[in-house]
């Protein structure tokens, strides 16, 4: 009986850390994809203003604050 519960925490303990770490690759995988929808959604809006004539790059990426 002894042998079976510690068989069954550590396969407990096992598929514990399996959910950890799946959920942590979802977090991560979560923000890359809004950091990629906001990269999309700023390139967008950058080639509809250059696309109008509106994008000026001395404006856009001065050092100046």
């Amino acid at each position: 009986m002894e042998a079976i519960r510690a068989r069954t925490a550590a396969e407990h303990s096992q598929i514990s850390k399996a959910i950890r770490r799946a959920l942590h690759e979802l977090d991560l995988t979560t923000m890359d994809l809004r950091t990629a929808q906001s990269r999309r959604e700023h390139a967008e809006n950058h080639r509809k203003k250059a696309a109008a004539g509106f994008l000026d790059m001395e404006a856009e990426f001065s050092t100046a604050p």
